[in-house]
């Protein structure tokens, strides 16, 4: 069976020291596996020359285009719109802090066409984050195992979703919580989730926004909806066996 269509979403936030690298890094390895795709690069309202450097890489890279936010929506929100964009059967996503590399992630394809639906990134490789965000991370993944039963201790790193689970699932997150949301409602639905590996590196250059206090509060409010909503779900349910 061959090697399903891919969609990429490259993330940015005012990476203009990383951006032009990242997107050549994607471009350049889906034209060499020979795929069918397309790169959709988001960009959240940057504030330096990220966005001339990606309309001048959409202008001039086949199968690339950009898609902009009118203003920072915050971490979370290029994922949202790169599905909302994605035209083919697969979805993934690339920061372009070049934290990882897409080469290594492509093998993994195939494993969409047999036997899972969704990949979930694992990290292998040091990142050296700092220890609010050690801390955050940590707190995360027992609240996840805790509350939603998440067989995996590692899963914010990056994800194949199949058309299919995307169709089905309809997140209502808008922060970074996007993905593990989209994970647990497909695990509850019976589709197949399947960890895989994948090296970080260290950032090459910016900032990172996904540890600070607003969108961490984003994040832990949108955890605590889903819980609330599968929590008055199984009452409902269970109210409604009884009567």
């Amino acid at each position: 069976m061959a090697t399903p269509s891919l969609s990429v979403a490259v993330l940015v936030y005012n990476e203009e020291e990383t951006l032009e690298a990242a997107v050549r890094h994607v471009h350049e390895a889906l034209l060499e596996e020979e795929l069918d795709f397309e790169v959709v690069i988001v960009d959240d309202g940057s504030e330096d020359t990220s966005a001339e450097i990606a309309a001048r890489l959409a202008d001039t890279l086949e199968g690339v285009r950009l898609v902009q936010h009118g203003r920072n929506r915050g971490p979370g929100s290029g994922i949202r719109t790169g599905i909302e964009e994605c035209t083919k059967e697969v979805f993934t996503f690339f920061a372009a802090d070049l934290q990882g590399n897409f080469v290594e992630r492509l093998p993994h394809l195939a494993r969409l066409v047999g036997d899972a639906d969704i990949l979930v990134g694992q990290r292998s490789g040091a990142s050296n984050p700092g220890p609010w965000r050690r801390l955050n991370s940590l707190v995360f993944v027992g609240a996840m195992q805790t509350l939603f039963g998440v067989p995996f201790g590692d899963f914010n790193f990056f994800y194949f979703f199949t058309k299919e689970v995307l169709a089905a699932v309809e997140p209502r997150s808008r922060s970074a919580f996007i993905c593990p949301e989209i994970m647990v409602r497909a695990l509850e639905m019976g589709f197949r989730v399947v960890p895989v590996m994948g090296r970080v590196h260290p950032r090459r250059a910016g900032r990172a926004t996904v540890g600070r206090a607003g969108p961490v509060a984003r994040f832990v409010g949108e955890m605590t909806s889903l819980w609330a909503e599968r929590k008055a779900a199984r009452a409902l349910s269970f109210a409604r066996s009884v009567l």
